[in-house]
């Protein structure tokens, strides 16, 4: 009778199979990669959160500006005055002169203001970038945030 010795060594070996290894490597990756993903979705949801925040805060600068000298203000009349904008915020014509300010990065402004100055519209519009997919923003001089709905162009009509 012949003894197997290898047959009796494995019965003998614990440990995991190389399926069970490979399943559970594959699990892991795939969990991997849907919290990568939603961090991504959260990531571009707080720069848009940014974006409104400033626009808003720009719209109550507006209305400081007009209670002050009965007009709205644009770009340049609201840094003038010197405390009611960050200079670090990005105009529309300073795309390739980015602040370190974190609305910089990623939008551009770029105010609309009517021939009287009765009427301003405040556009928020995603810079150029390969990594993320932001939306374009507007507040108009009633205060409403919209989606701004124009193609990376606003000054088009």
């Amino acid at each position: 009778m012949r003894l197997n010795i290898t047959n009796r060594y494995l019965k003998d070996e614990k440990g995991f199979t190389l399926i069970e290894v490979l399943t559970v490597a594959a699990m892991i990756a795939i969990l991997a990669t849907v919290a990568l993903a939603s961090m991504h979705r959260s990531r571009e949801a707080a720069y848009e959160a940014q974006a409104i925040g400033a626009l808003r805060t720009l719209s109550s600068m507006e209305y400081v500006y007009f209670f002050d000298n009965k007009v709205f203000a644009d770009w340049h009349q609201l840094q003038a005055v010197g405390d009611l904008v960050d200079s670090d915020y990005v105009k529309a014509d300073d795309m390739d002169n980015a602040f370190d300010h974190p609305i910089a990065m990623k939008y551009s402004l770029h105010f609309v203001i009517n021939d009287n100055g009765s009427d301003f519209t405040i556009y928020a519009y995603p810079q150029l970038t390969a990594h993320y997919y932001l939306r374009a923003f507007s507040v108009f001089s009633d205060g409403a945030i919209n989606n701004a709905g124009f193609e990376l162009n606003p000054t088009s009509p």
